[in-house]
This record gives structure tokens, C-alpha cells and sequence, in this order.
């Protein structure tokens, strides 16, 4: 996936939305405008924000005119395409690109930690992925399928 965004705090349901299709979506509140602007410039992201009046910054920015998540994604993808095999590959809660486990990694999981899986269906182990960072775990359960739902509906 070659483009990346940067969402800013107005915009976060968005940005979850975008993670889970795989973009390099990332959001820092506490960033003024000036350092939106450098870090967009500095890591080639294009600056989607609702706010009107930040159209001149020196960065690419797209101006999400729809409070409703589903316009605003589908206003994105209009203009951006997602890769199908990039779905569900990066932490929707910190955007780090997740770890696959395979068989061997999740016994030793399970071996260190026996209660640490438990909260996951077991007919889930073979699609589980985890992020590296966050410790958050993946798999390709209800809630996927509601959300590739939602974007076969859209794009």
C-alpha cells in the first residue's frame, strides 16, 4: 500500500476504518499545525482533517466534508484503492503491521501464558495474528466479517 494518511482528531473513526484496510494511518492529537504539516511532508502522508481552513498547509490535504464515518470512507476510497490482500494487516489501536502465529508460535503463547488465549475462539487459531507493539490480538471472527460487510457495500 503506497499511500499514507494522517487523520486528524476529528477523524478517528476514519482512521480506524483505514487501518483495517490496510493504509499507514496514524494520528497524533497533541501535534500543532505546523508539525501536522512536517510530519506529512516528511513521511509523504496525505493530511485528512474536516477543518476548512486547514487547506493551505503545505501538504497534500484532503478536506472530509461528511460527519458520517461511512461517507467519509467512502469518499476516501473513491479516490484511493485499497488492496484486498492488505485487509486486516495493521493494529487498528496503534497502526503497527500485525504478526501472523502459526501453529508453533501459539502453543508457545499458551505454554507462557495459558489463560493469555482463552478469550478467543478456538476455531479462530489458524487466522489469530497479534501486534508486536500493543500485544493486541487479531483474528477473522463476527466483527471482520461485519466490516468486510460494510466495505463490499461501499467500494
Amino acid at each position: 500500500m503506497s499511500v499514507k494518511f494522517y487523520c486528524d482528531i476529528n477523524l478517528l473513526r476514519l482512521c480506524k476504518w483505514l487501518r483495517f484496510l490496510g493504509f499507514d494511518t496514524v494520528t497524533y492529537p497533541e501535534l500543532s499545525k505546523s508539525g501536522i504539516q512536517n510530519l506529512c511532508i516528511k513521511d509523504r502522508r496525505v493530511f485528512l482533517t474536516r477543518n476548512k481552513k486547514l487547506h493551505k498547509l503545505l501538504c497534500k490535504v484532503e478536506i472530509i466534508s461528511d460527519e458520517n464515518y461511512i461517507l467519509q470512507l467512502q469518499a476516501i476510497l473513491a479516490k484511493y484503492k485499497y488492496e484486498i490482500n492488505s485487509i486486516s494487516s495493521r493494529c487498528m489501536k496503534c497502526n503497527k503491521k500485525l504478526k501472523r502465529i502459526n501453529n508453533d508460535a501459539h502453543l508457545n503463547l499458551k505454554a507462557k501464558s495459558p489463560n493469555l488465549l482463552d478469550s478467543i475462539p478456538k476455531d479462530y487459531y489458524q487466522e489469530l495474528s497479534y501486534c508486536p507493539k500493543c500485544g493486541n490480538f487479531y483474528w477473522k471472527g463476527s466483527h471482520y466479517n461485519n466490516m468486510l460487510e460494510v466495505i463490499n457495500t461501499i467500494s
